[in-house]
C-alpha cells in the first residue's frame, strides 16, 4: 500500500491525512515524479505520528492556500494543537491519486486518522483531502489542500483529468 520513502537532503487531524499527504534522496533524481510525490506524502504520515510539526510542513510552501486553514502559519497552529491535545495520533491513507500535469500535481486522499490520550481512542475520522503540488527548482511543494470530513470512506473513481484550482 506505501512506496518505498527516503528522507530528503534539507527536511484538525485532517491535514494530517493529508496531506497530507508525500521524500527521496538527491541522488534519486530518475525517480518518476507521481513516485517523488507519494514519498513526500508516506514521509508526512511518518511525521504526523511522531509529532514533528516543522518535519511535517518541510515540503509546504511559504505561499501556501488552504481551507480550513488559510497560511502555513495556521496550518502550524492547527498541528500543534492537534499534537498537543493527542499524545497518539495514527493515519492510514486508504486512498491516494495523483494526476500529473506539467509542474503541477493535483492528490486526491482518503485518509483515517485517530487520536488518542493514553490507551483511550478518544476520536477517529475519516477524511477527503484535495492537494495541489507544484515543481519549483526541482522539488515538489504543496501549495493549496482542502480537506473535509467524511462519514465512511467513500468508492472513489480515477482522476478524469487535471483541473487548475
Amino acid at each position: 500500500m506505501f512506496d518505498a520513502c527516503f528522507t530528503r537532503r534539507s527536511s484538525g487531524l485532517g491535514i494530517l491525512g493529508v496531506v497530507l499527504l508525500l521524500c527521496y534522496l538527491p541522488g534519486c533524481a530518475k525517480t518518476p515524479d507521481a513516485e517523488r510525490i507519494a514519498g513526500i506524502i508516506q514521509e508526512m504520515e511518518r511525521h504526523a505520528q511522531e509529532h514533528k510539526v516543522a518535519s511535517f510542513l518541510e515540503w509546504v510552501a511559504e505561499d501556501f492556500a488552504g481551507h480550513p486553514v488559510a497560511t502555513k502559519k495556521e496550518l502550524r497552529s492547527l498541528l500543534a494543537f492537534y499534537f498537543f491535545r493527542h499524545k497518539d495520533i495514527n493515519v492510514v491513507v486508504t486512498h491516494k491519486d495523483i494526476t500529473l500535469h506539467g509542474v503541477k500535481a493535483k492528490v486526491a486522499i482518503q485518509a483515517l486518522t485517530a487520536g488518542s490520550k493514553g490507551l483511550n481512542l478518544e476520536r477517529a475520522e475519516y477524511f477527503r483531502i484535495t492537494a495541489i503540488f507544484e515543481k519549483r527548482d526541482n522539488e515538489w511543494w504543496i501549495t493549496q489542500a482542502n480537506w473535509e470530513r467524511t462519514l465512511a470512506p467513500e468508492p472513489v473513481a480515477p482522476a478524469k483529468g487535471f483541473r487548475e484550482p
